[in-house]
C-alpha cells in the first residue's frame, strides 16, 4: 500500500513463477472515488511493472 496526496494505491497479487504474466488486481482509493482493475497482459509480464505499487497510483497506458 502507498499513498499520494489523498489517494491510496494497493496492488494485490500472488507470487508468480517469473515466466508467465503476473496475476494481479490493482485498487486506487481517493476522496469520492474507488477504482479496481487488472492491468493488461503485456504490462503483467515479468519486468514490465504493471503489478507494482507505483502502477497502483499512477497507471500508464499499455505500450502496444
Amino acid at each position: 500500500m502507498a499513498t499520494e496526496g489523498d489517494r491510496v494505491g494497493v496492488p494485490l497479487s500472488p507470487k508468480g513463477n517469473g515466466f508467465d504474466p503476473q496475476d494481479c488486481v490493482i485498487a486506487r482509493v481517493g476522496a469520492g472515488a474507488t477504482e479496481v482493475w487488472a492491468p493488461p497482459r503485456i504490462q503483467r509480464m515479468p519486468g514490465e511493472g504493471g503489478c507494482d505499487i507505483s502502477y497502483a497510483l499512477n497507471a500508464v497506458p499499455p505500450p502496444h
